[in-house]
């Protein structure tokens, strides 16, 4: 698709390059409610523009098109601190236009993957105009299998640690992961274990019991409270049909899936 065929859809302080065969692009042109509430992942970016402050190093891991790693970008101050992570061409080209859109040339846009070993592996990537842009995985994941092999290509891709990421960066800090791997969560933590420990960004992450599995929530809970983090389901609630909804986090304990599929753990 030519950037003339789309339009230019503004979000949290950026822009964003936005058609109809993509997902999140379609999300994003929704826009505002009556109240000036964004549709797109409102309850997330609550939780972003609460935690995320200038200066702060911030990591996209399953950067996607951009979205979050331009408003950590705008919230932090300087599009250095954001590290992104899209090991998918076509969608890292998109979120390589979003970058320049905003004027966010310093962004870090890594071509590779996270994991939990240094190594290459097959990354079974959705085919560039599918609409759902956003489920490349290195799993045959529960969605791999519902849109069928012929929707995907079979990509070798470089997966390194996180943990060796931030170190040859000599990142100074990490304050802010956002995780979204399509079942992939649990490795990148594994690979990222001293960088948690030394560091103690908060995590906000994608985990469902369907795709990862009862045992992969227990290793999740006992990696995090193991270090000392809490876990909240963020949830953003109207006391009336005419107000504003309302952040909060109410606390959770690994039994089940989260209602809305996202954590965050603080430290």
């Amino acid at each position: 698709m030519s950037l003339d065929s789309l339009s230019i859809q503004e979000f949290d302080g950026c822009r964003f390059f936005c058609g109809d065969n993509n997902k999140i692009e379609r999300e994003l042109k929704k826009g505002r409610n009556f109240f000036g509430e964004y549709h797109y992942d409102f309850t997330n970016f609550a939780v972003v523009k609460r935690l995320v402050a200038l200066g702060h190093i911030c990591l996209d891991i399953g950067a996607n098109i951009g979205v979050y790693s331009n408003v950590f970008a705008h919230l932090s101050g300087d599009a250095s601190n954001v590290h992104a992570f899209e090991p998918v061409r076509h969608i890292r080209h998109k979120l390589l236009a979003n970058a320049k859109l905003n004027g966010h040339s310093g962004l870090n846009v890594n071509d590779f993957a996270l994991g939990d070993a240094e190594t290459n592996m097959t990354m079974f990537q959705i085919k560039q105009g599918h609409i759902r842009g956003g489920v490349s995985s290195l799993l045959q994941n529960d969605t791999y299998k519902q849109l069928g092999a012929e929707n995907y290509d079979e990509v070798e891709v470089v997966v390194t640690l996180l943990d060796s990421y931030v170190e040859n960066r000599n990142l100074r800090s990490v304050d802010f992961m956002k995780i979204d791997v399509e079942g992939f969560e649990m490795n990148v933590l594994r690979g990222g274990r001293k960088t948690v420990e030394r560091h103690r960004p908060f995590v906000l992450l994608e985990l469902d019991f369907e795709r990862h599995g009862a045992a992969v929530g227990k290793e999740m809970k006992d990696y995090f409270f193991s270090l000392g983090y809490q876990a909240f389901e963020p949830e953003t609630t109207k006391t009336s049909p005419f107000t504003h909804r309302k952040l909060s986090f109410v606390p959770y304990d690994f039994s089940d899936s989260p209602r809305r599929r996202n954590i965050l753990l603080v430290p």
